[in-house]
C-alpha cells in the first residue's frame, strides 16, 4: 500500500464469520465383507449392521506400489446386502473396501484384502 491512502490502511475490516456446518457424525457401522472372484472381476459383498441413506461403497484396487489400478462405487443398500465388482488388472496386489455418506463421513472402518 502506497501513501495517500489513509481511507484503505485505517478502514475496519467487517467480514461473516459464518462457518459453514458441519455435517451431523454418523456413527461407524460395523460390517462383514467377502471377497470373491471371477476370470475378469474382484466382487465384494457387504453386509453392514446398520444402513444409512445417501451413503456409498467403495472398492479400490492398488498395485505393489500403492498406485490406484482400478475404482468402483455403488450406492448402499438400505436393505440387505450390498455387491460391487471392480475388473482384474494384472498389476493389482490389494484392494480397500470402504463406506461413505455423501458428504464423504467413514461409514464403517475400512477392509483391505490381498489379491495375490
Amino acid at each position: 500500500i502506497g501513501t495517500d491512502n489513509e481511507n484503505l490502511t485505517n478502514a475496519t475490516i467487517n467480514y461473516n464469520n459464518a462457518l459453514t456446518p458441519k455435517p451431523t457424525p454418523i456413527p461407524i457401522t460395523k460390517a462383514t465383507i467377502t471377497k470373491t472372484e471371477t476370470d475378469i472381476t474382484y466382487d465384494f459383498d457387504v453386509a453392514t449392521e446398520n444402513t444409512y441413506e445417501d451413503c456409498y461403497v467403495y472398492v479400490a484396487v492398488y498395485d505393489e506400489n500403492g498406485i490406484l489400478c482400478a475404482i468402483n462405487r455403488v450406492p448402499l443398500e438400505t436393505t440387505g446386502n450390498t455387491s460391487v465388482s471392480v475388473d482384474k488388472n494384472d498389476n493389482a496386489k490389494k484392494a480397500k473396501v470402504f463406506v461413505f455418506s455423501s458428504t464423504l463421513q467413514p461409514i464403517i472402518t475400512s477392509e483391505e484384502f490381498p489379491l495375490i
